[in-house]
């Protein structure tokens, strides 16, 4: 499994966005979790099946840890990456 970086930092209103990639036979499925909950695509969430998590418009209620899973019949791996989101005055 792969992510671009570990550390996300963005201010109120951005878009984070989050990447993760995963290889393997049979290829897996990549679903998006915050804390222990599973994300899935709302007004304000969107997930796409290459692994992209895009959050829009970003508030201090984004702040967490995110962990990415992929799995398939064989097994599953993880990653976590760890958002931060400031207010635009810092």
């Amino acid at each position: 499994m792969f992510v671009e970086q570990d550390l996300v930092v963005v201010k109120t209103d951005e878009t984070i966005a989050l990447q993760c990639t995963a290889n393997g036979r049979p290829p897996p499925v990549i679903q998006w979790y915050k804390e222990q909950n599973q994300l899935l695509s709302s007004r304000k969430i969107a997930i796409s099946s290459t692994g992209l998590l895009v959050i829009n418009a970003a508030d201090q209620n984004d702040t967490g840890f995110y962990t990415c899973v992929a799995s398939n019949s064989v097994g599953s791996d993880s990653v976590t990456i760890t958002v931060r989101v400031q207010s635009k005055l810092s």
